[in-house]
C-alpha cells in the first residue's frame, strides 16, 4: 500500500534508505558505494626527453603508481589508458616543460585521437622550466583510448618534457559515475 512506509533494518551513521524491487517494496538501509575504480596514475619516469620545438608530442608515461584494472599501457610508443568499464571520469594531466628562453607552451588530453582538454599559456619572461595542467570529466565507453600531449615552441634552446620521481609530468583518472 502506497500509503505505508516500510523500512526492513535498522540503518548506520552513513547508510542511504535504498528502495527494494518487487511486490513487498519498501526500503531498507545501504552503504554508499565509494568505489572509483578503475583508476590510473602513469608519469614520465625519464628526468628528461628531448622534443622537437613547436611540434605536438605524445608524452611519454613509461611508470605507473596506480593502475587498478591493468588498463594503462605503458609498453613501447602506447602510452595510453583503454577504458575497460563505460561511465564518466575524471582525469587530469600534466606537463613539465622548458627550455632556455621565453615560449608558449600548450598540453592537450586526447580521446581516441582528438585533442578533448587542453591548456595554452605563453611565458615571455624565459626562465627553464614551468608546470602547465589541464582537467575535465570525460564520458567514455569501453575502448576509449586517453593520452597525453604536449607542445612547446621555444625561442632559442631545445625543448624538453622533464619528469623523474617526483612525477611532473603524469595523466591520472578514475571512474565517478
Amino acid at each position: 500500500d502506497e500509503d505505508n512506509l516500510h523500512i526492513s533494518n535498522a540503518g548506520s551513521n552513513g547508510e542511504f534508505l535504498q528502495k527494494q524491487s518487487g511486490n513487498a517494496g519498501g526500503l531498507t538501509w545501504a552503504a554508499v558505494s565509494s568505489d572509483l575504480t578503475p583508476y590510473f596514475f602513469a608519469y614520465q619516469s625519464d628526468a628528461s626527453i628531448t622534443v622537437s620545438d613547436n611540434t605536438s608530442t605524445q608524452v611519454t608515461l613509461n611508470a605507473e603508481r596506480h593502475d587498478s584494472d591493468s588498463a594503462f599501457d605503458i609498453t613501447g610508443g602506447n602510452h595510453k589508458f583503454v577504458v575497460p568499464v563505460a561511465g564518466v571520469y575524471y582525469v587530469e594531466g600534466q606537463i613539465e616543460m622548458g627550455s632556455s628562453s621565453s615560449a608558449q607552451e600548450w598540453i592537450a588530453i586526447y580521446k581516441d585521437g582528438a585533442a578533448w582538454t587542453h591548456a595554452y599559456q605563453n611565458r615571455p619572461d624565459g626562465g627553464t622550466r614551468c608546470l602547465i595542467q589541464t582537467s575535465g570529466l570525460m564520458t567514455c565507453v569501453v575502448g576509449t583510448v586517453i593520452r597525453l600531449y604536449g607542445q612547446f615552441d621555444s625561442a632559442s634552446g631545445t625543448p624538453a618534457f622533464y619528469g623523474g620521481s617526483m612525477h611532473d609530468t603524469y595523466l591520472l583518472g578514475f571512474r565517478i559515475g
